[in-house]
């Protein structure tokens, strides 16, 4: 499941000025394709400074604090698509858990273990391979929400001069 925000004409009083941009230069798809270039920016920096507000740091962050929540490969924090409109811009990922990161998930799942060869070192330091079968297990899990894809206070005021400056072209 992906997510998506759209800034549109709902939003943070900015209607009027959009309303105002429409009425005297039609077509605004240009300025949303700027819009959508600065919340892109907002989202990915999201993920830099780990929350706006800061995220509740994952399992893995409290083991090597050098490591970023959510940043394991780099998926989440750099797949995003933007679609401009005359009247919105549309910013999402379609990476499958990001709907589980932005709104959290708790619950059971099945996870599903292949046939394998684990390779184990017992107290002596003797190493050996012991035969795995294929099972399933169910697990609990519970991650809470980290919202990534979203907009910040200063992110409206830089759309509403982008707006601005737009309507004084």
């Amino acid at each position: 499941m992906g997510v998506t925000i759209t800034v549109g004409l709902e939003d943070k009083g900015l209607s009027g000025l959009i309303s105002d941009l429409q009425a005297k230069i039609g077509d605004l798809t240009p300025v949303m394709k700027q819009i959508g270039e600065l919340m892109v920016a907002s989202v990915k920096k999201n993920f830099e400074v780990s929350g706006r507000p800061k995220w509740r740091p994952s399992m893995k962050l409290r083991k090597n604090p050098e490591d970023k929540t959510l940043i394991l490969h780099g998926d989440l924090s750099t797949l995003f698509h933007r679609k401009a409109y005359n009247n919105r811009v549309e910013i999402g990922t379609n990476v499958k858990y990001a709907g589980v990161h932005q709104f959290g998930f708790s619950g059971v799942v099945t996870q599903s273990v292949n046939r394998h060869t684990r390779r184990m070192t017992d107290r002596s330091g003797r190493v050996r391979s012991v035969a795995v079968s294929a099972h399933s297990r169910q697990a609990r899990i519970n991650i809470p929400p980290r919202p990534f894809m979203m907009a910040q206070d200063e992110d409206f005021a830089a759309i509403e001069e982008l707006l601005k400056r737009w309507l004084r072209k």
